[in-house]
């Protein structure tokens, strides 16, 4: 199963208690507030419990979400430790699995598992800051609305603005956040002979129709490096197409994904069939399309999926061996 597939299962009972939770609690404060508000100048006992229900249904969700992460954790700590598995089908296999299969140099398990326990320990800190950010709100609000006490707004949303900015600042500042996420993923790119050779600029900015900020991401996340004599791109843009590219000169070579398979055009060149074939069905092919010519061979992924690069990596190895 794919690893962000995997993920969605990790996380279904936070997911759909939000889903579903958003939909009771909007109900329930307004048959409340129908109900039990008219004719009521100062509804305290009203506003109290509406507020009550909305804290405590943001509290479960968190928890529920943590929860979760943990589950998601321990899953994917005992998939790193377990042998890896023969992939014939990069749909069905793994990160750790793609991971040695496409290796072209020895791969270091504790520095995998270092790396990807720094990801957790991030995600992790992110939703504390997350319920830190709820507390202050809430002590924002509360006050506010149940006892007309402006004091709270000019005390904690000072504070709350304040502190909003250190996060965002946390995470685009040099050697903040985002930087760290990328250092981490160094112990996965070595073995397979690539290194970054590009990363996204944020900026931070005014908003011009309302008031607040807005961040702004510009270029995309690229790796480069050589493999089996052959020189390997692959560019993954926040809001674009990722592309996976091997240098080379090919046949003329056109396959692309009819729902969730990949068909290859008629008069294709020996051997397409025999690897595409043997793929299954699966979402991660969605919008999936191969080309290759005297310019080179071009996995391109048209909707938002980065996270299936190795995938495509080893899709174009794969055909690239076959009509080569």
């Amino acid at each position: 199963m794919a690893e962000a597939d995997q993920l969605k299962r990790d996380f279904k009972t936070s997911r759909r208690f939000g889903i579903i939770g958003v939909g009771v609690v909007a109900v329930t404060t307004a048959a409340l507030a129908l109900v039990f508000g008219s004719n009521q100048a100062h509804p305290t006992v009203l506003m109290a419990a509406i507020l009550g229900i909305v804290f405590a249904f943001v509290a479960a969700l968190m928890i529920l979400q943590r929860r979760d992460l943990d589950r998601a954790e321990t899953r994917s700590t005992r998939a790193g430790i377990g042998a890896p598995q023969t992939v014939t089908d990069p749909a069905l296999a793994d990160t750790n699995s793609l991971l040695y299969a496409l290796a072209v140099k020895p791969v270091d398990p504790a520095a995998i598992a270092d790396s990807e326990s720094s990801v957790w320990r991030k995600t992790r800190r992110s939703m504390n800051s997350g319920a830190i950010l709820m507390v202050l709100i809430a002590c924002a609000v509360i006050p506010w609305q149940l006892f007309t006490a402006y004091w709270s707004l000019i005390v904690f949303v000072p504070i709350i603005v304040i502190y909003v900015g250190y996060l965002a600042a946390r995470v685009i500042m040099p050697g903040g956040t985002l930087d760290q996420a990328y250092a981490s993923a160094a112990p996965m790119l070595d073995p397979l002979g690539l290194t970054q050779v590009e990363k996204p600029a944020i900026k931070v900015k005014p908003r011009f129709a309302r008031p607040g900020i807005e961040k702004q991401i510009t270029g995309a996340i690229a790796y480069a490096g050589g493999r089996h004599g052959r020189e390997v791109s692959v560019r993954i843009p926040g809001d674009g197409p990722t592309t996976t590219t091997l240098s080379g000169s090919f046949p003329e070579l056109h396959v692309a994904a009819k729902g969730e398979r990949l068909h290859a055009r008629s008069g294709s060149p020996n051997g397409v069939g025999a690897v595409i074939d043997q793929l299954r069905a699966s979402s991660c092919w969605k919008g999936v399309s191969v080309t290759a010519g005297r310019s080179g061979l071009v996995v391109e992924r048209t909707q938002r999926g980065g996270e299936h690069w190795m995938r495509d990596l080893w899709l174009a190895e794969r055909l690239a061996d076959a009509i080569s």
